[in-house]
């Protein structure tokens, strides 16, 4: 019967160590996924940024100097000061989202190796680090305009300590890993709402930018700085073909006004997808998290763990990852 009842413990253990081994990597897989969304994210979001900055000058710059001085061309705002410290807050969110989620890849990777019985598994530092990089990411979203203060996640507890029978040990393994399993779940749980407020607060401003390169494109244009050689190049690109030697002029030519008219109009529908990819972005985000969540409860509760479909979202979420950078490089 003892024999009997250690041979069942045994089986229950290998088990759980199988399931709590399969979410971790795929844990890993889908965090290195939303880092990589979060720095894509960025780097488009200051990009567009930057060429917002120099439309805005450019328009100084174009309106009749009764209005605006030559001497006042380069100065700012107030309303300009205020969307410039805003598009910075957004900036340092998404920073630091993407630090959260370099953490929590370490998390899982620690995960994994306590699950498969590492001695040298160090569950409890990367834990702890995912939550604090975690609270911080929290924090800056509570510091955009509108948010306020989110619920930060809570400290972790000790790890149990004393040693005994093998069969004791193994008991203690896997509730280390249950318990390394409920932490990581309430931090993700926090770090899922604090996401759902920074789409609230932060999607429609990163959304106003994504015009700004074809904007910047036509100002320098009209102001005589550049032609629409990039313009020509793009759709040549599109339709694999070649560009005339003289496409720039024919474009630019009288011939050229309903040419423009129909650019223009393909350029707005990119406009709009891009729009599109950044909500879409937010929404895969929010999902894989409240995936990840359920998939530690069933680990929890000795349920079977579904690493497959956690590795599908990470997938999508780096689908979205590649979309966002696409529509940073994109011609405009």
């Amino acid at each position: 019967m003892v024999f009997a009842a250690a041979a069942l413990a045994a089986c229950s253990t290998t088990a759980d160590r199988g399931a709590a081994l399969g979410l971790a990597e795929a844990g890993v897989a889908a965090s290195v996924a939303m880092s990589e969304e979060a720095a894509a994210s960025r780097t488009a979001f200051l990009d567009d940024g930057r060429r917002a900055d120099l439309l805005f000058y450019l328009g100084r710059a174009a309106a009749p100097p009764a209005a605006v001085p030559t001497g006042e061309i380069a100065r700012t705002s107030p309303a300009r000061a205020a969307n410039e410290e805003t598009r910075r807050r957004i900036a340092l969110v998404l920073l630091q989202r993407e630090q959260a989620m370099d953490a929590l890849a370490r998390a899982y990777a620690e995960l994994g190796a306590l699950a498969a019985a590492d001695p040298g598994a160090d569950v409890r530092t990367a834990v702890g680090t995912f939550t604090e990089r975690a609270n911080v990411f929290i924090a800056a979203v509570g510091a955009l305009p509108g948010v306020g203060a989110l619920p930060l996640i809570g400290s972790l507890g000790a790890t149990a300590a004393g040693e005994g029978l093998a069969l004791v040990a193994e008991r203690r393994q896997r509730e280390e890993v249950k318990r390394t399993s409920a932490e990581i779940r309430s931090a993700l749980l926090a770090v899922a709402a604090a996401v759902e407020a920074e789409r609230d607060h932060a999607a429609a401003i990163r959304q106003g930018t994504i015009g700004t390169k074809a904007s910047l494109r036509a100002a320098l244009i009209e102001a005589g700085l550049a032609d629409h050689a990039a313009t020509v190049a793009t759709v040549a690109d599109l339709s694999g073909s070649a560009p005339r030697e003289d496409a720039v002029e024919r474009l630019e030519g009288p011939r050229g006004e309903r040419l423009r008219a129909a650019l223009d109009g393909y350029q707005k529908t990119e406009q709009a997808r891009d729009a599109a990819v950044v909500a879409a972005a937010y929404e895969t985000l929010i999902a894989a998290l409240r995936a990840l969540v359920d998939e530690h409860r069933k680990l929890e509760a000795d349920a079977p763990v579904d690493a497959t479909l956690i590795r599908l979202w990470a997938a999508r979420v780096e689908e979205i990852a590649g979309r966002l950078r696409a529509a940073g490089h994109a011609g405009g």
